[in-house]
């Protein structure tokens, strides 16, 4: 696939090969990553008993991988508003490639629950080369100067092809020399055979997306990338599932009973959306003599609380929660109960 090695034109000699018994040249390869004879078991010549010649053709492979959030329990569960970060994975494998890859194409296509145009490209890197891509982007171009690690520029394009609602991803090499695809020597790429001790043919894509402003409760997100170096096949990385909670919790106090001239024990309820992964924990406000209300506790693990606060006061209270994976309650600016604190007044 990267290097052709020109075999000397059989067919001018068909004479002199038939008369020696030479039987024709194995597949140097195929899209598996099996390699051509005489690693690959072809058969021997059948007058000398040796193994036929083969001219292995050197290539890119790549196994592969997408890691998307990690969410909340085994379901991997995320909020309806949370911004999703993905990272998608590339490697030329060692055990399969023979040559650098010289043409990196990536495609994301958008799962219907996620909003096209919330996708962001994020950083990326290869062969222990790490990019920063700047806050926001939408679209990124960009011709990198690998010269002193690569021998080649790449060429980077990044963005959302919005008519097949996809993302995608391409790294080209580029010669240097004369600023062309076709002309970059066989030996250099994008991305090098890997290696277990250096890694350097390793790479990664990553980007931000967000959830429809519709997603339901229980709704599921997929991701599954597909990745192609050069000309080799298709190949796709694992399907990443999360599971949305798109509703809000809510909660109210329930009672607010003294227990002396400066304490107050308060007791609330709450509950999540129908469906919903759970409440986590609760913020307590609390307001003093009329007041605007403040955060006095938060995060607080439990449906009760003993307030303190100085005596000959009147107080109220609210609590805000927010569950399991980051859906917080609307905000207040009032509460129906009111305690005394203090001497009788």
């Amino acid at each position: 696939m990267k290097i052709i090695y020109i075999l000397i034109i059989l067919h001018l000699f068909p004479l002199l090969i038939l008369a020696q018994g030479i039987a024709p040249p194995c597949n140097p390869g195929d899209p598996n990553g099996n390699p051509g004879c005489p690693d690959g078991g072809c058969p021997n010549n059948p007058t000398s008993g040796t193994p036929t010649l083969s001219i292995p053709v050197p290539r890119a492979v790549d196994p592969n991988e997408i890691i998307g959030p990690a969410g909340y329990d085994s379901l991997k569960w995320v909020s309806g508003k949370q911004t999703l970060q993905y990272k998608i994975l590339f490697e030329n494998d060692p055990d399969f490639a023979t040559a650098p890859a010289q043409n990196i194409r990536i495609e994301l296509p958008i799962h219907a629950k996620l909003n096209p145009a919330s996708f962001r490209v994020g950083d990326f890197g290869f062969r222990n080369l790490d990019f920063s891509v700047p806050p926001n982007t939408t679209v990124y171009t960009n011709r990198l100067d690998v010269r002193d690690s690569l021998g080649v520029y790449v060429d980077v394009t990044a963005g959302l092809d919005i008519a097949n609602r996809k993302a995608f991803w391409i790294f080209q090499a580029i010669d240097p020399i004369t600023g062309l695809s076709t002309t970059v020597d066989p030996l250099k790429g994008v991305l090098p055979v890997n290696d277990s001790l250096s890694h350097n043919g390793e790479g990664y894509v990553t980007f931000t997306i967000i959830p429809v402003s519709s997603a339901q409760t229980k709704d599921s997100i997929t991701a599954t990338a597909r990745i192609i170096f050069d000309t080799e096949e298709t190949i796709e990385t694992n399907t990443w599932l999360n599971i949305i909670d798109a509703g809000i919790p809510n909660s109210t106090v329930n009672t607010v009973a003294a227990i002396d001239g400066n304490t107050a024990h308060i007791v609330w309820s709450g509950q999540d959306d129908t469906n919903g992964v759970g409440i986590e924990y609760y913020d307590l406000y609390v307001s003093q003599d009329g007041g605007p209300f403040r955060l006095f506790q938060s995060r607080i693990n439990a449906n009760s609380y003993d307030f303190q606060g100085p005596s000959n006061s009147n107080y109220q209270f609210f609590t805000i929660a927010t569950d399991l994976v980051g859906n917080k309650e609307l905000s207040k600016s009032s509460a129906a109960n009111n305690i005394f604190l203090g001497v009788s007044r």
